[in-house]
């Protein structure tokens, strides 16, 4: 039972807090609520707030309330039950079980409902790879929600390939799958609204086999600008290797985003050692 709780960290919720839910206070949100129980756009908007702070529990709370008032709606669904598999690392082992089961059956039932919903499917492909077997974990399942994600978007599949296959640490399809996924963003660049894909193509493109810094650049400041505390990358990281790519092209901006990274590395209240030591050696590179 030692790895009871390696699947719980480990849960990336995709939805992106809309540029509506941005603008409006909370309080302001929770006014409108009070005064129209069943507007779907104000419910959206304040368990978008509530997942944006890791308020999972109150997160629940209004996604519940949408999937009463359209037990049908695959998006709907999709975010109760993503912020349900979110919240299973807050709470007591012997309740994350049925947890987890109510988040698969909200998820299972949003993929089928819509033949097209990518994230449902990208949730269910980390709780099944991440979570024990005897828990229910399935990577076998897992790969056949890729091949569905896959049918949808190729670029989307590729990178629920990407962390199926290093999570398993097969290296040589991890590899294999890279390439891909290389060869399709020079041909076709695009960003991504689920901020996890723009930090993953991002640190593959200032990899020396792939190495492409101007566009990791666009990828790795496009994950700084809609970062969240719900984004499993620390913006100190993203800054960090924002800085390697700049020093690599040689640009004077190197030495102001390093700065940015070591000032919230020490803002932070949980220091990740390994990053402080690869910052303290890009210094001594830029320096030199």
């Amino acid at each position: 039972m030692q790895n009871y709780k390696t699947f719980f960290l480990g849960i990336l919720f995709l939805f992106h807090l809309s540029f509506y839910a941005q603008n409006y206070k909370l309080d302001s949100l929770l006014s409108i609520h009070e005064n129209n129980k069943e507007n779907e756009k104000i419910l959206i908007l304040i368990g978008e707030s509530y997942a944006k702070e890791k308020k999972w529990e109150l997160a629940i709370k209004f996604y519940s309330k949408l999937v009463d008032l359209q037990p049908n709606n695959s998006d709907y669904l999709y975010r109760l039950g993503g912020t349900q598999a979110a919240y299973s690392e807050k709470i007591s082992k012997l309740k994350v079980l049925q947890l987890i089961n109510k988040a698969k059956y909200n998820l299972v039932k949003s993929s089928n409902l819509d033949p097209r919903n990518i994230f449902s499917r990208w949730v269910l492909v980390q709780i099944l790879t991440e979570m024990p077997a005897f828990l229910g974990g399935d990577k076998n399942k897992a790969k056949l929600y890729c091949e569905e994600i896959s049918n949808i978007s190729k670029i989307h599949g590729l990178l629920s390939k990407q962390y199926l296959y290093h999570y398993q640490n097969n290296l040589v399809k991890l590899h294999i799958v890279e390439d891909k996924i290389i060869s399709l963003i020079r041909s076709k660049p695009i960003t991504f609204n689920f901020n996890y894909f723009n930090y993953k193509v991002g640190i593959l493109l200032i990899k020396e086999k792939y190495k492409n810094y101007s566009i990791a650049d666009k990828y790795l400041l496009n994950y700084i600008k809609e970062y969240s505390s719900a984004d499993r990358f620390s913006i100190a990281e993203a800054y960090y290797f924002l800085a390697f790519s700049k020093y690599k092209q040689g640009h004077a901006s190197s030495l102001r985003y390093l700065d940015k990274s070591k000032y919230i590395i020490n803002k932070s209240k949980y220091k990740d050692d390994d990053l402080v030591k690869k910052v303290e050696a890009l210094y001594k590179k830029i320096s030199k």
